[in-house]
């Protein structure tokens, strides 16, 4: 369950696209960790064992070094999403951004780091009503 809901998550950087002007560049590194993800997937599923034989360790072991390499990933985007959010002028461009990495605030490493911007958002939104 945790693997398919990862990759359905992750599958959504395919669409992601950021404006403002480091737009290009945070863009560019979404695509960098996209392709880096399918990558990891794909050694993933090439395991020549069967991973229903519970004598057998060694899923457990391959399970946790994609799941390393997707926590990487995570830190990533967090840090991408937070930068982008700090580009953003506009309280719509914000909200736009976070629309665009709907499913993966979900991920605790990202919901993390995006919990430190809220303030932010609030201080925003009392400024717009005003």
């Amino acid at each position: 369950m945790q693997l398919t809901q990862t990759i359905i998550q992750f599958n959504q950087l395919k669409r992601i696209e950021i404006g403002n002007t480091k737009g290009k560049a945070m863009s560019q590194a979404i695509v960098t960790i996209e392709a880096e993800f399918t990558q990891a997937v794909e050694k993933f599923m090439l395991i020549d064992y069967d991973v229903m034989d519970i004598e057998k360790k060694q899923f457990a072991d391959d399970f946790f070094q994609f799941r390393q390499r997707t926590k990487e990933q995570e830190r990533r985007l967090a840090s991408i999403l937070s930068q982008s959010f700090d580009d953003c002028d506009t309280l719509v461009g914000k909200f736009k951004l976070l629309e665009s990495f709907d499913g993966l605030l979900q991920r605790e490493i990202i919901h993390d780091e995006l919990e430190k911007k809220q303030q932010t958002l609030l201080e925003l939104f009392k400024a717009d009503v005003k």
